[in-house]
């Protein structure tokens, strides 16, 4: 991810975790987003547990989705 993504994403990061913990609730998931935060590898998503694949399928719908983020500049999301 793009530094320039990264800042827009971690201008709103409050916003953003809200709105994941919203989704997430809504699709009956027991995952909880804890914290947003950017290293040299791209966006880290911390959570409450580890999460599964229809997590991580929410959670990456999300991220391209967001105003004024370059989507042809999001990767696949991996697991650590």
């Amino acid at each position: 991810m793009s530094s320039n993504n990264a800042n827009k994403i971690m201008a709103a990061s409050g916003e953003h975790i809200a709105n994941l913990n919203y989704f997430l609730k809504n699709t009956k998931s027991d995952l909880s987003i804890d914290f947003i935060r950017v290293d040299h590898q791209g966006l880290i998503v911390t959570s409450n547990r580890v999460t599964s694949l229809s997590d991580i399928s929410i959670i990456s719908k999300y991220v391209k989705s967001c105003n004024n983020v370059n989507t042809n500049d999001i990767q696949d999301v991996q697991l650590p």
